[in-house]
């Protein structure tokens, strides 16, 4: 998965779990450090998803995981018809 992409306005980010060990969540927050989404937990081989319906910056990191080392990611949110 990669940490950091650039998607369209309306695009569905879909959030898998492959770790066989533990669940995972992601908590999603705007650039102005806003909560915008978050999924606590979800198990192995389960998911959730978030359309992105504005532009923008947003960050996503797993609630579940204490280590403050653990990388987050960035999703930037540009309109239709925009290079990139």
């Amino acid at each position: 998965m990669p940490l950091d992409a650039t998607v369209v306005e309306g695009t569905k980010v879909i959030w898998a779990n492959g770790d066989k060990e533990s669940p995972h969540g992601i908590s999603l927050e705007d650039s102005e450090m806003q909560p915008v989404f978050c999924n606590e937990t979800f198990p192995y081989q389960n998911g959730t998803e978030y359309i992105f319906d504005t532009q923008g910056t947003f960050t996503f990191s797993d609630p579940l995981n204490a280590d403050s080392s653990a990388p987050t990611g960035t999703i930037n949110v540009i309109a239709s018809g925009t290079p990139q």
